[in-house]
């Protein structure tokens, strides 16, 4: 079952140095995309802020959480995490 976005805004989360990105299953229900800071800064050609990482590539952060959701790498809470190893070409 495929992640659709939502409008939403990513959440920080100091404690886990990740972002919360809400998305939509196929059933309505909301599952939470976690994206590591370290992710984020792999995709950094320069020392831009986790932020503005997730703001430029947040739609192909989108299609990797919905492709780990649909092939069943969820987390036992029921969320998807994306990390660096995710986003690596």
């Amino acid at each position: 079952m495929a992640l659709t976005a939502t409008s939403k805004e990513p959440i920080r989360s100091a404690e886990l140095f990740c972002y919360a990105i809400a998305m939509q299953s196929s059933e309505e229900k909301l599952v939470r995309a976690l994206v590591t800071d370290e992710a984020l800064q792999s995709l950094a050609s320069s020392p831009d802020s986790s932020k503005e990482m997730l703001a430029q590539h947040r739609s192909s952060i989108e299609d990797i959480a919905s492709r780990k959701h649909t092939s069943g790498q969820i987390e036992p809470d029921g969320s998807v995490h994306v990390t660096s190893a995710d986003v690596k070409p």
